[in-house]
């Protein structure tokens, strides 16, 4: 963990990796997790919780950081195109799938 001498900035980057479990505890306890597009909301929340934990807790050299800051910025990326396909038009729909399909095969 980062340590920055000030208990007003660690207390909030705490609060900032606990929150994202907010909008996930949510929809599940209201058990609104039938709509796909929640779903992928709560898969992208919970994303965002395991990468910054994973950030928090290990203490882990630049490069390594960097790594997984990569792979999880790569998975919030699909999850967000799927989130955002389904306010989309069919035509657009099939581009963006096309254009995932592109990008993930590079």
């Amino acid at each position: 963990m980062l340590q920055t001498g000030n208990i007003f900035t660690d207390i909030l980057f705490i609060v900032s990796v606990i929150f994202p479990l907010l909008p996930a505890g949510i929809i599940f306890i209201k058990k609104i997790y039938c709509n796909e597009t929640l779903n992928f909301l709560m898969i992208l929340c919970l994303m965002n919780f395991v990468k910054n934990f994973l950030l928090f807790v290990s203490p882990l050299n630049t490069a390594s950081q960097n790594v997984i800051t990569s792979i999880f910025t790569l998975f919030e990326f699909v999850i967000l195109i799927q989130l955002f396909k389904q306010v989309f038009p069919e035509k657009i729909k099939k581009i963006a799938n096309i254009f995932l399909i592109a990008f993930l095969s590079v």
